[in-house]
């Protein structure tokens, strides 16, 4: 064989290859087909996201802290969860995991819609649950309320407290009443603080009251809103601060 006849067999050979891998590359739209129920194939776009959000469900105990990164999720399987959550279903998700482990990690405790966070740095054995602090407000005279938490989470160098009150209440115009007390003396606003919330009034219409919190914590209702109420619904947030408190935000 002739060196002309070995050049051309080599050079077949090579396009041969070329055409296979070119094609096999994407050129041809079957060369990646798409895995469905009757046979092997590639993952699609859309189930590769769908695939990386699903959380891998823990069925053994296992440590939070010795997640890797990723989204977890368990109903009574994590262990070294934040103290007052019980074991129903929750949602863990760690990012990180460097060469040195730092992570953070977010516990999502979906019955009770509060969410806890830890940072796990070098050398730390078991970090610290960064996580607001739920009280249950205590309501006066008898007045109830449907939903009634407060949480206090820090920010720079102050504590953000955040007050959920939400019930019945017959109150006419012009009327005034002590709803409940913050119950934890360092919550209390260092000058009386008022907010304008939300409230029903006797027709099912809906009209703005005033909550006012006190500097010895107690929250009063004041309807001045010209026509009797049924029902209020508060969600205030104020800050902390060693000199004053002020109103952030009223929703």
């Amino acid at each position: 064989m002739n060196i002309q006849n070995i050049f051309t067999i080599f050079l077949g050979a090579i396009n041969k290859n070329r055409a296979l891998i070119q094609t096999h590359i994407g050129n041809n739209p079957d060369a990646h087909t798409i895995a469905n129920y009757t046979q092997h194939g590639f993952l699609s776009r859309q189930d590769k996201m769908m695939y990386d959000g699903r959380a891998r469900f823990i069925s053994t105990p296992t440590s939070i802290f010795d997640l890797d990164e990723g989204l977890y999720a368990s109903a009574g399987n994590f262990l070294d969860k934040p103290s007052e959550v019980d074991e129903s279903y929750s949602i863990v998700r760690v990012i990180g995991s460097g060469e040195n482990g730092q992570k953070i990690i977010t516990y999502y405790w979906i019955n009770a819609r509060k969410t806890y966070t830890a940072y796990k740095s070098y050398g730390d054995e078991r970090p610290v649950w960064f996580n607001p602090m739920y009280i249950q407000v205590t309501m006066l005279g008898g007045n109830t309320a449907t939903t009634n938490e407060l949480f206090v989470d820090k920010t720079g160098h102050a504590n953000v407290v955040n007050i959920h009150l939400a019930g019945p209440l017959q109150l006419t115009n012009g009327g005034y009443t002590s709803v409940a007390n913050l119950g934890a003396g360092r919550l209390f606003p260092k000058k009386t603080i008022s907010f304008a919330v939300s409230a029903t009034n006797s027709t099912g219409g809906f009209c703005t009251v005033n909550m006012q919190i006190t500097s010895n914590g107690v929250i009063n209702i004041i309807n001045s809103s010209g026509t009797s109420i049924k029902a209020f619904d508060a969600n205030v947030t104020y800050y902390l601060k060693s000199e004053a408190s002020r109103a952030v935000e009223s929703l």
